[in-house]
């Protein structure tokens, strides 16, 4: 046997598919997954799935969830389980064709950028059911207009096209099953939990090519799926599903799309609703028709409310939440001991500390250990340097109620914790950020801080004394409750560089949702700037931080702004990129260099829609 498929375990979610179930591991089991390697995770069935498991699959691992979370929230829930170097994610309702792991691991392994390889699939009756995409405006779009006999028409064409090439570089493969590298999987943060249904396998694809890694699709490993086992023949449930998840899908990589999609999808509603209207008055025909517009009212309904239940976060006063203190680093060990330190002296003492290493793990293992005393401290490890892929992996293994990202390079006060805490008990509040101190910044008093103008300048300003309510987080120290944290999204890894822009992305889908952001004088932290880090980057080479800072502001501006506004952006970074040209004294060519980052940022933004 391939030593790979060894080191190969399986994740199954399954919901009332119990017989399905049964020969689903009994496939991967004949593949060559051992049956102590596998985890089946069950949201809440109500079938005889757990009878079954323990007389056929004793040896395998059976994790019986109280409530159905969604699909995403199960994987996790199964992965955080699994130690080997690949792990397969499948549905209950898959059984693999012969040769398929094999394939898929002998695929995979060949570079090590390809993070995950999915099968053709088929249905129980052997039609081609592949899928290549699944998050397209325009078809999103088309699918809401053209008859349901031509809904595959797309379906097929993408078939033809992939599967003529054979093993080739997909944007999505299915999450019905999957093999992905468990290291880049545990790195990104897993799946989103904000996917309840649907686009959790498209989010999780795309965040894989925004940090260059590979998707492949291997025609010579193929599946059977049953498809639609757990939802049943719910259509209307699975259209509107499908429909919400696709708006909340585009709201984490491009709000300005999602606006624009939820809009258009509910003028497409509406006329579709009114057209069955108008067939109850005019019934000839109206059978068949009826069933083409199956499923609008939900969908409406869905698209409709989807903004305003997601401002209905809970503010229920929790008396001494837990507070989840995530820490990216990568190579600093002194100034990781010295925030450390400060955290194991605060006035409020509910906390767990996780501290996501991008380097070795040794170092802040041992700084860890040296430090720990009453404190509970997680060392996370991540394959990938990338600060917002850090926070996600944090973010996933957080069990606090309140989740307070910090930079490993800040001195904080014993109240730090405390204050975050006690404003977030107020109504509204979606984030929040203190004051922060560092050498060399004057001191200000002025409400104007934390924001992007609409030209293009970011406006910083987080040592003023004044509490407010601002446009952005700060990123040094932000803290969020877990449950809008699942709402908003992960934090975008196609931000390069130590990821400017990042949080400002993510406040803007906070703010999204009708929440506020609070600044607060309260107290203060103090930013200790370290080696690699912005400060130090923009004196000893300018040409390249701004060059990266144009391509996060790009980005930023194509995700989240106007497009009237992109104009005006554009010239402002022509502009920076020869103030910082003349102000540093570089060769004039750095100017295009500079200047260079929009073309760039461009290019990131679009790849990662294609």
């Amino acid at each position: 046997m391939n030593q790979r498929l060894q080191d190969t375990s399986a994740v199954v979610v399954s919901r009332n598919t119990g017989a399905l179930l049964m020969d689903c591991l009994g496939s991967l089991i004949s593949e060559g997954v051992e049956e102590e390697k596998i985890v089946v995770v069950d949201p809440d069935s109500s079938d005889n799935t757990a009878e079954l498991m323990r007389n056929r699959y004793p040896r395998a691992c059976y994790l019986q969830l109280v409530e159905n979370a969604g699909y995403a929230a199960a994987v996790n829930r199964g992965a955080a389980l699994i130690e080997a170097e690949y792990m397969i994610i499948s549905n209950g309702d898959v059984a693999l064709r012969r040769g398929c792991l094999r394939f898929l691991v002998d695929e995979v392994e060949k570079d090590p950028s390809i993070a995950m390889a999915g099968p053709a699939v088929f249905s129980p009756a052997g039609d081609l059911m592949t899928r290549y995409s699944r998050t397209g405006i325009v078809r999103a779009l088309l699918l809401e207009i053209l008859p349901a006999r031509v809904r595959g028409t797309w379906r097929r064409f993408e078939q033809k096209r992939e599967s003529a090439s054979g093993t080739s570089d997909v944007r999505f493969v299915e999450g019905c099953f999957l093999l992905v590298r468990t290291s880049i999987f545990d790195s990104v943060g897993g799946m989103d939990e904000g996917f309840l249904f649907f686009q959790e396998d498209a989010d999780l694809c795309t965040r894989l090519r925004k940090i260059d890694r590979r998707i492949l699709s291997v025609p010579s490993a193929s599946i059977t799926h049953v498809g639609g086992a757990s939802l049943g023949k719910a259509e209307d449930l699975q259209s509107s599903s499908f429909l919400s998840s696709l708006v909340k899908f585009h709201e984490r990589h491009g709000l300005r799309r999602a606006i624009w999609l939820a809009r258009k999808l509910k003028l497409l509603l509406i006329l579709k609703i009114s057209m069955l209207k108008v067939l109850q008055v005019f019934p000839l025909r109206s059978a068949a028709i009826g069933r083409s517009l199956r499923g609008s009212g939900l969908a409406l309904v869905s698209i409709r409310n989807l903004r305003s239940q997601w401002r209905a976060v809970h503010h229920d006063q929790i008396r001494d939440p837990l507070v989840s203190v995530v820490i990216p680093t990568c190579d600093r060990p002194d100034s990781l001991r010295l925030l450390l330190s400060d955290l194991a002296r605060q006035t409020y003492s509910n906390i767990e500390v996780l501290v996501v290493d991008q380097e070795s793990g040794a170092l802040s293992r041992d700084v860890a250990a040296a430090l720990s005393g009453d404190m509970r401290i997680k060392i996370i490890r991540s394959s990938i340097r990338n600060r917002s892929n850090a926070k996600n992996a944090g973010m996933r293994y957080a069990q606090g109620d309140l989740v307070l990202f910090c930079d490993d390079d800040i001195r904080v006060p014993p109240d730090f914790v405390q204050v975050h805490v006690r404003n977030h008990a107020l109504p509204g509040i979606g984030g929040v950020s203190c004051r922060t101190l560092e050498n060399g910044l004057p001191p200000v008093s002025t409400t104007q801080i934390c924001r992007v103008t609409w030209y293009g300048e970011m406006i910083a300003g987080y040592q003023s004394d004044v509490r407010c309510y601002t446009g952005t987080l700060v990123g040094g120290n932000m803290s969020v409750r877990k449950e809008v944290f699942r709402r908003v999204g992960y934090f975008d890894p196609i931000y390069r560089g130590t990821s400017l822009f990042e949080e400002q992305d993510f406040s803007e889908r906070l703010r999204h949702l009708g929440l506020r952001i609070l600044f607060t004088n309260e107290t203060a932290v103090t930013h200790l700037p370290q080696a690699g880090g912005n400060a130090e980057r923009r004196r000893s080479d300018p040409a390249a931080y701004y060059r990266i800072f144009h391509h996060n502001e790009t980005v930023f501006f194509l995700k989240n702004r106007n497009r009237f506004s992109l104009p005006f952006t554009i010239c402002f970074c022509a502009l920076r990129s020869i103030r910082q040209t003349l102000q540093h004294r570089l060769p004039l060519q750095k100017a295009f260099s500079i200047f260079g980052g929009v073309f760039e940022g461009f290019r990131s933004y679009y790849a990662s829609l294609r």
